[in-house]
This record gives structure tokens, C-alpha cells and sequence, in this order.
């Protein structure tokens, strides 16, 4: 999206719409705590792969989809589970909030099982059918 890739349609399923969401949630399941890891942690990351903090900052979403606005306009639709435990769906509502996706809702209890919602895939079709053929 923020590279200009040749990208007609997005689609996501539960995702964390900042890094610190997942690693907060990498770091609960595993039972151990944010405060200090949650600091070293990215800090690691970046040494280890060789990425700028300007390349990290560039690489969060928000900043994707205001590239994305300011660019290609690719049209975007996020779902999520309202009962995701691991990736709470609070994230995509604020995001939403503040930024042109299309957000979509279903019911269930976990992560990155929304197609198991039947409004999922009449919701999915059409949006790609719209913006693919």
C-alpha cells in the first residue's frame, strides 16, 4: 500500500493494526510481561533487520493508509472478530475512526477465524468482485 506496489484490493482478517498490539499479545500468550520487553523488543527487531526507524515508522499502518490516500487510493477492507481475545477489535475501530477503510464486524470468539461468520464471505465476494474485475 505505502510502497506504491501494483495492488488493485486489500483485504485483512484480525490484524494488529500497530506492532505494539501484536507484541503485547505475543508477550501475554507466552505469560510474560510488556513492561521492560516491550521496549527492547522492536529496538532488537530493527538492529537485527537492518531497518531504519524511519522504515519502521513508514511501515505502520496509519502511515500506510495515509500514503495509500495520498497515492493509489486502493480500496481497503479490514475485518474482524468482535470477540478476538488476542488482537481485540478495538484496534480496527479506532483506526476506522481515523482513516478511510472500509471496517467490517462478525460475531465469534477468536482470532483470525472470521470466515467462519457467514456475513464473511458476502461481504468479502462482492468487495473483490467490485474492485478485482
Amino acid at each position: 500500500l505505502g510502497a506504491g506496489l501494483p495492488v488493485r484490493a486489500v483485504v485483512t482478517d484480525s490484524m494488529p493494526t500497530r506492532f505494539e498490539t501484536m507484541l503485547k499479545a505475543d508477550l501475554k500468550r507466552k505469560k510474560l510481561p510488556f513492561f521492560p520487553l516491550g521496549y527492547f523488543i522492536p529496538a532488537i527487531w530493527l538492529l537485527r533487520a537492518g531497518i531504519s526507524r524511519a522504515e519502521y515508522k513508514a511501515a505502520q499502518i496509519p502511515y500506510a493508509l495515509a500514503a495509500n490516500e495520498a497515492g493509489a487510493g486502493v480500496p481497503v477492507l479490514m475485518i474482524h472478530s468482535k470477540g478476538d481475545s488476542f488482537i481485540p477489535a478495538d484496534d480496527l475501530r479506532i483506526l476506522a475512526e481515523q482513516w478511510p477503510v472500509d471496517a467490517f464486524y462478525v460475531e465469534g470468539s477468536g482470532h483470525s477465524q472470521s470466515e467462519q461468520d457467514p456475513r464473511f464471505w458476502s461481504k468479502v465476494i462482492p468487495f473483490l468482485k467490485e474492485n478485482l474485475l
